[in-house]
C-alpha cells in the first residue's frame, strides 16, 4: 500500500523541480540544434523541431501541477515529446505561468507560444492541440474558445468534464467519508468550508488514512463504489480532492458548489440515514460563476476532438468519461467527437504505439494521411 501511494503522489508532482524567475527572458539551446527554451511572458516554455519536420505543429499541454511544486528551468522535454517528434511533428509546450487548476491562463499562455512558433519558425500547414490529464481538459478548452487556433485536439486520460463536475466529485467523496470515518480528515467547524483548513493535506496522512480504510473495509469499498475506483486507490483519491477543492475555494474566493439536494442513499444504497448525517454546504453564487468562467466546458467543438481514456482510471473514474460525449451531442457536434477504445490500467497509462494510434486517428479526422504513409 506504501508504494502505490508513493507512486501515485509522484505522478501527481512528476513536473516539479526547480523554481522559475517570473521576470527572466532567456533563450537555450539544449543538446539537439532544434530544441530551444526560454521564457514568453514569463512562462518557461520548450519548442523542439524534427529535422524532417512534416510541417505540422503540435501544442502540448501537460498535465497537473501541485500549487507550490518546485519548478524546473529550463522546461524539460516531455516524455511524450519523441513520439510526436519521431512522426515528424514540431512540438511547442508552455509551463504556463501558474501552476494548479488555472485553466484560463494556461489556454492563453500556450496560444501565446502558438503566435511565438509562427513568428521564430513559420505558420505550420495545421496546429493540433494535445495533453494529457489536466492537459486533455485544456485541450477541450481550448477548441471551444480558440477554434481558429487548432485543428483538431487529442485529450489523454483527459479531465474531459466542467471543472463544476471535478469539485462536486470531490466534495461527494470527502462528505461521505466524513460519515464513514469520522475524523479521518481533520476538518473545522465548517467542515469542507472551513477557511482556517490547510491547502492540502500532509503526504504523512495518507498512511494514516490508508489504516483507517483498512480497518472497515465493508466502509471502504462503499467509499470505493461512490467514487468510482478500487478501494486501495480511495486513501489518494481523498487527498487529491481534498487539494483540489481547497485549491478551488480559494481561487473561487468562496464555496462553488452546492449538495444540499444531493440524494447520497440513492448513490450508494447501502447506508441507512446517510443523507441525514452527511453535511450539507451551499454554494456562493460568485464562486460558481468562477467555475463556469475558468473551467466550464460547452461541447461546441468545431474540430475533430480524439479522446483516449484508460480502461480504468484512479484519477479520472470510467463513470465521468460519458459526460462530455453528453455536452457535445446536446451541442450538435458528435461528427468532430471521435472516442476511441480505453486502454491500460491507471491514470495515463498508454503504450506508445497506442499514443501514435490516437495521434495517426486525429491526423486522419484532420484530412491529412497518417505520417509516415
Amino acid at each position: 500500500m506504501a508504494l502505490r501511494i508513493a507512486a501515485l503522489i509522484t505522478v501527481l508532482l512528476a513536473n516539479a523541480s526547480c523554481t522559475v524567475s517570473p521576470g527572466a527572458s532567456v533563450r537555450t539551446q539544449i543538446a539537439a540544434p532544434a530544441a530551444t527554451t526560454g521564457s514568453l511572458r514569463g512562462s518557461p516554455y520548450r519548442i523542439d523541431v524534427p529535422a524532417n519536420w512534416n510541417g505540422d505543429l503540435i501544442v502540448y499541454f501537460h498535465g497537473y501541477e501541485l500549487p507550490g511544486s518546485e519548478r524546473r528551468h529550463p522546461w524539460p522535454k516531455d516524455p511524450l515529446t519523441d513520439i510526436f517528434l519521431s512522426r515528424g511533428f514540431a512540438v511547442a509546450q508552455s509551463a504556463y505561468p501558474e501552476q494548479g487548476w488555472a485553466v484560463t491562463k494556461a489556454r492563453v499562455e500556450s496560444d501565446a507560444l502558438r503566435r511565438h512558433f509562427q513568428i521564430v519558425h513559420r505558420k505550420p500547414r495545421r496546429t493540433y492541440a494535445v495533453g494529457e490529464s489536466f492537459g486533455g481538459h485544456l485541450v477541450i478548452s481550448s477548441l471551444e474558445r480558440l477554434p481558429s487556433s487548432y485543428d483538431g485536439g487529442l485529450s489523454l486520460c483527459g479531465a474531459n468534464v466542467p471543472a463544476r463536475i471535478m469539485v462536486t466529485n470531490s466534495v461527494d467523496q470527502l462528505a461521505v467519508a466524513e460519515v464513514l470515518f469520522p475524523r479521518m480528515i481533520p476538518l473545522g467547524t465548517h467542515g469542507l468550508a472551513d477557511p482556517a483548513l490547510p491547502p492540502m493535506l500532509e503526504r504523512s496522512a495518507l498512511e494514516g488514512i490508508a489504516g483507517r480504510l483498512r480497518e472497515s473495509p465493508d466502509k471502504a469499498s462503499l467509499l470505493a463504489r461512490l467514487i468510482g475506483i478500487e478501494a486501495a486507490d480511495v486513501p489518494v483519491s481523498l487527498w487529491v480532492s481534498y487539494a483540489f477543492l481547497r485549491e478551488f475555494i480559494d481561487r473561487a474566493g468562496g464555496f462553488p458548489v452546492d449538495n444540499r439536494a444531493t440524494d447520497y442513499e440513492k448513490m450508494l444504497g447501502a447506508v441507512d440515514g446517510l443523507n441525514s448525517k452527511v453535511r450539507r454546504y451551499s454554494a456562493d453564487p460568485r464562486a460558481s460563476r468562477y467555475l463556469e468562467d475558468h473551467g466550464g466546458l460547452t461541447g461546441g467543438i468545431d474540430d475533430p476532438l480524439v479522446v483516449l481514456s484508460n480502461q480504468y482510471d484512479d484519477l479520472m473514474p470510467v463513470r465521468l468519461h460519458a459526460f462530455y460525449r453528453r455536452l457535445v451531442k446536446a451541442a450538435g457536434r458528435e461528427h468532430n467527437l471521435i472516442e476511441l477504445p480505453p486502454q491500460g490500467h491507471g491514470h495515463c497509462k498508454f503504450t506508445h504505439d497506442q499514443i501514435r494510434s490516437a495521434l495517426d486517428r486525429l491526423v486522419v479526422a484532420g484530412g491529412d494521411s497518417p505520417p509516415g504513409s
